[in-house]
């Protein structure tokens, strides 16, 4: 995700009050991921927000944190080589104080992936239960590093470091239509040289609409939503595997929420999730964007703990369509 989108992303959940208790930014940019905090304790904290819910920068609270003087926040970072279970420790009791100037404390462990076993596993406790006016914010280059126990407790948002032109430049030359690699550049782990071996432009372009009818079924809450794994999953896993269809889901629902704010420009939002969301306006239904994000990082946490991927988007329907488990 750009910096710019998960700026609005942010801001979005904190204006829905949806924002969750913790969240692991990745990707390899570094005072960037600090400036996107700064933000979301402006927009967290500020007096003035605008009729979007962004910060206004410039009341007192705002210039406080810009300034470094927001009181509510501690940021950790390794000794040395490691981050110690001390530090962790330390941690989670500053989290347990009442906070002094916000009605929030929030926590940043810079470095998150340099966790000891030992301090990862007091963090891991604090993860599981986590208090109610805390928020923690794990920075790290990679999540693969990190215990897997710690992934499925929190949000992953990839961070890039740099526009992406170069790279789609590469992937259009390479014969793969720019929508597509557009895409593909956001949600996919393989090489170029893996996907060129089994890339159709129709091919692709047909399990992209199948994966929007099943995000339309699930915003609507229709019982065939449930149906579609057992009759498309394994026809798509070819083109995308099913850890890529959830990616895929994941950043169409961003597009869609970041749609929904009003002062997002319109050339900001990929043409399939304009797409999708007209078919939504259409249909004249209520989409709770914040609720299909957080089920859908619940999902992929379980597919990254090895639960069948059949069984995986059947509990995503099953749960969102709130229908009583089997």
């Amino acid at each position: 995700m750009k910096l710019s989108d998960a700026g609005q992303y942010f801001t979005r959940l904190i204006k829905a009050r949806q924002l969750s208790h913790a969240y692991l930014l990745t990707g390899d940019v570094g005072a960037e991921k600090y400036q996107l905090i700064e933000r979301i304790i402006q927009t967290l904290v500020c007096s003035n927000k605008t009729v979007s819910g962004e910060a206004c920068l410039e009341c007192s609270e705002c210039q406080r944190v810009q300034q470094g003087h927001f009181a509510d926040r501690l940021t950790l970072k390794p000794e040395g080589a490691m981050i110690k279970v001390d530090q962790v420790r330390q941690l989670k009791e500053w989290l347990m104080t009442s906070p002094i100037e916000a009605p929030f404390k929030l926590a940043v462990i810079d470095g998150a992936d340099q966790m000891n076993p030992s301090a990862a596993n007091a963090l891991l406790l604090f993860l599981e239960e986590p208090h109610d006016a805390s928020y923690i914010f794990l920075l790290a280059r990679q999540s693969d590093r990190l215990l897997a126990t710690i992934t499925s407790r929190v949000q992953e948002i990839y961070l890039e470091d740099s526009p992406l032109d170069r790279s789609l430049q590469a992937w259009i030359q390479a014969g793969i239509h720019p929508p597509h690699a557009e895409i593909l550049l956001q949600v996919c782990s393989r090489s170029l040289e893996d996907l060129e071996a089994v890339y159709e432009a129709q091919a692709f372009e047909d399990q992209l609409k199948a994966y929007h009818q099943f995000y339309l079924a699930l915003a609507q809450r229709d019982p065939q939503a449930f149906i579609w794994p057992q009759r498309r999953l394994k026809k798509e896993v070819k083109l995308f595997t099913p850890e890529e269809g959830l990616d895929y889901l994941i950043w169409l629902n961003q597009q869609l929420l970041l749609a929904a704010t009003s002062s997002q420009p319109a050339e900001a939002i990929h043409a399939d999730a304009k797409s999708v969301q007209q078919m939504i306006d259409r249909l004249g239904v209520r989409v709770d964007y914040g609720a299909i994000d957080q089920r859908l990082f619940e999902s992929k946490a379980r597919l990254l703990a090895n639960v069948s991927p059949q069984l995986v988007y059947e509990r995503l329907a099953l749960t969102l369509c709130q229908w009583p488990n089997r």
